[in-house]
């Protein structure tokens, strides 16, 4: 069993039993959310074997509060927007605390008008992977206030950060301080502080605290009687025809028998549910009596309905449980009247209710919280609760429309759970620019003859609540994301090696309208001290399956210093044929 744990090493209260990171990467999306240290169970008497009868540790009243501070000159900025907004992200999924934010420049003042947070949240706004950030009216830094972090992801400089205003401004060439204190309650205990503009950053690791979990003690998520398990939740057949009606089959476990389950079932976008029952007594639609399997039946509808659903079981105690967990925010999706293309390609469809698809469209096409949706593969098999969002740079984004409508990108991940293809990456591209819709395969091709790392892609329809790819006017193909699955692949004796992604480091207006976006270099840049400026090189050179923190750079120093060396080392001239063999 994996799970996130927010440092390298934990120190339990009976062995000093270090556990590395990497091996504590959650493993189950149901599981609990992932973002404790250890694994609990909920109720002794559950099956130790389902998900639902296990939720991650709870320790979020363990930590203290660390001091973040970083005093430095504001230079190596982009020269097309004045330092005039802290931002503050969280560099993967977690929540913490902050209070007695100050950005203090020459004048000894401090530029952030709200850095108590007494008053409530005026003058910070979240969004993106942290849209659930806000005031947090029970606890502060030797006080009742302070801002409640909550990231569903990590951040970044545009959609998917927390900001407020700077007055005074400052200027690029100041000596300016950025401080603040922060208490780590889940999750990744990195925090970052930056400048619109990216001239000075302060980052602080959150002081964890040694004893995690309850080694000896009652568990910190323990119940006398945890809700009934339901799982195995499928539906038949997966493209219903018209008026063709719908099996959903559950399976349920509980302890405390008998069960009570039931199918809530509406047609969206109407928000009226409708209950049948489900049954495993062998009749009706149900295969066998007693097998755990509960089936029930949602009677047919017309082309293009969409059916949203969730399954709910009640046990003798009153323990209620539902399948998604958190029903109805969640629901698995079904829609009626859909075709299997012919031929070899495989056929992807995305699923969403209306609800759905109108934030998705609303939104920032850069936010990059992740939306409920249902996968599914041909006409063979569902993946409920998948999480997708628009994939894109700020250059090919603002051309997107609605999730089914102008060409876009997409990504997301499937629940850790049930993989797709042995991954739970999700990115599906066009392939734009290119009339021959073949010119990037046939370069990763040619790289896969000589051996060489490259992503595999293939070709698939791509069908989004009904509208496919041949109305849409391009191909779509399924891109294998560059990431840790990459580096195993290729890489597999140094897996745990820095593997980056080459980018322009974009900076963004309130209204997250692109301000520039300077080109990624190897050039030596250093601050105060002839010490390199990490806040230069981060958003060029994005970490993607950091090994340690996310703010090590010093292998790319090391290229850096390499590439500027007056005496560059000798290299060996290789033959054109070795290349083209």
């Amino acid at each position: 069993m994996k799970l996130d744990l927010a440092r390298q090493q934990i120190v339990t209260a009976r062995a000093s039993l270090v556990l590395a990171q990497k091996e504590m990467t959650m493993a189950s999306d149901r599981f609990g959310a992932g973002l404790g240290t250890s694994l609990e169970l909920v109720d002794a008497r559950g099956n130790h074997r389902l998900a639902a009868n296990w939720a991650d540790s709870d320790e979020t009243t363990k930590a203290g509060w660390t001091r973040i501070e970083t005093t430095g000159t504001l230079d190596n900025g982009s020269g097309a927007t004045a330092p005039d907004q802290l931002q503050m992200i969280l560099q993967d999924a977690g929540e913490c605390l902050v209070d007695n934010v100050e950005v203090v420049g020459p004048g000894g003042n401090n530029s952030i008008a709200n850095a108590t947070l007494e008053s409530g949240v005026t003058g910070w706004t979240a969004g993106g992977t942290l849209e659930g950030s806000g005031l947090e009216s029970s606890e502060g830094f030797e006080s009742t206030k302070s801002y409640h972090m909550r990231a569903v992801g990590r951040g970044d400089t545009g959609a998917n950060r927390v900001t407020h205003s700077l007055s005074p401004v400052l200027a690029q060439g100041n000596i300016a301080t950025i401080r603040a204190r922060a208490r780590w309650l889940r999750g990744s205990p990195e925090l970052l502080l930056r400048l619109r503009g990216n001239s000075l950053e302060a980052i602080g690791t959150m002081d964890v605290p040694l004893n995690l979990g309850t080694p000896g003690r009652r568990n910190s998520r323990a119940r006398s009687n945890a809700e009934p398990a339901i799982y195995d939740v499928n539906h038949g057949p997966v493209l219903p025809a018209a008026n063709q009606a719908v099996l959903v089959t559950a399976r349920v476990e509980d302890p405390d028998a008998p069960l009570s389950v039931a199918l809530y079932y509406r047609l969206d976008p109407s928000t009226v549910y409708k209950t049948v029952p489900m049954s495993d007594d062998g009749t009706g639609d149900d295969q066998l009596a007693g097998d755990g399997i509960y089936t029930g039946k949602i009677p047919g509808a017309a082309t293009g309905t969409m059916i949203a659903f969730f399954v709910q079981a009640t046990d003798a105690q009153g323990g209620q449980g539902r399948f998604p967990s958190d029903a109805p925010d969640r629901q698995c999706l079904v829609r009626v009247g859909e075709t299997q293309p012919a031929g070899s390609l495989g056929t992807y469809r995305l699923w969403m209710t209306q609800a759905t698809a109108s934030r998705w469209t609303s939104r920032s096409k850069l936010n990059n919280a992740q939306l409920d949706v249902t996968f599914v593969y041909g006409n063979e098999r569902v993946i409920y609760n998948m999480g997708a969002l628009f994939a894109g740079s700020p250059y090919i984004s603002p051309g997107y429309t609605t999730p089914n409508g102008a060409l876009c990108g997409y990504t997301g991940n499937f629940p850790k759970d049930d993989l797709f293809l042995g991954t739970s990456d999700f990115v599906l591209d066009w392939p734009g620019r290119d009339q021959t819709a073949v010119g990037e395969n046939l370069s990763y091709w040619i790289a896969d003859q000589l051996n060489l790392p490259n992503s595999h892609r293939r070709f698939i329809h791509l069908h989004v609540n009904g509208q496919n790819e041949q109305a849409r006017g391009s191909i779509y193909e399924d891109v294998q994301q560059p990431g840790g699955d990459m580096v195993k692949e290729w890489f597999p004796d140094d897996a745990d090696g820095k593997f980056y992604k080459i980018e322009r480091w974009f900076e963004f207006s309130d209204s997250i309208s692109l301000i520039d976006s300077p080109a990624p270099t190897l050039g030596n840049f250093t601050t105060t001290g002839g010490v390199k400026k990490r806040a230069r090189y981060r958003w060029n050179w994005l970490g993607r399956a950091v090994s340690g923190s996310p703010n090590d750079f010093n292998d790319l120093y090391a290229l850096v210093d390499a590439v500027n060396a007056s005496v560059p080392e000798t290299y060996t001239r290789w033959p054109w044929q070795t290349w083209t063999r």
